[in-house]
């Protein structure tokens, strides 16, 4: 019964990121004047105008460092029932403008041509200050092996990757909330 409720999660969250893929796909039919350079602005991204005079991009305000990118096979002999894709990450607070309490985002990595591979919702439940970092370990998912996204994080090494975390919401310290 765990194996087919674990099989059957696995298969949503490949429909979940199936889903985000196709809808990305669908904003840039819509709007053939968005840049397909990541470098410069991401296809769904705007620029988010702060408080200062200069605008930020959501990607921009936080660094992510992936290290120790490792598969786990499944062995039920130990009690891992399922695969998975982990690593451990950095996020270094480089355009932070306050103290946070959470942040809400995607992690997008992307290959060498600048190519959305793989996207994951993070969320930071730890605080972060302005130019701080921190660190985190054990974070990944379930892997599928019938999914080619799955496939290319599993196969590809780090140093032929971008990453970036899009924020999309962050709760600060002192209570104000701020969307991109």
């Amino acid at each position: 019964m765990n194996k087919i409720v674990g099989i059957a999660l696995i298969a949503l969250l490949g429909f979940t990121i199936y889903l985000e893929q196709r809808i990305s796909d669908l904003e840039k039919e819509k709007n053939p004047f968005v840049s397909e350079n990541i470098f410069k602005i991401n296809s769904h991204e705007k620029e988010v105008k702060s408080n200062t005079k200069k605008g930020n991009l959501s990607s921009e305000i936080i660094q992510p460092i992936v290290t120790n990118k490792r598969f786990q096979s499944s062995d039920v002999s130990i009690g891992i029932y399922e695969s998975a894709i982990w690593w451990d990450i950095k996020y270094k607070a480089v355009k932070l403008k306050k103290p946070t309490r959470a942040i809400k985002g995607i992690l997008k990595f992307y290959d060498l041509f600048g190519e959305l591979k793989f996207p994951i919702n993070v969320t930071i439940n730890e605080e972060l200050f302005p130019n701080k970092e921190i660190f985190q370990q054990g974070i990944g998912f379930n892997y599928n092996q019938f999914m080619d996204t799955h496939k290319w994080m599993k196969n590809e090494s780090l140093k032929n990757m971008k990453i970036t975390l899009d924020v999309r919401t962050i709760i600060y310290k002192d209570g104000t909330i701020e969307n991109f």
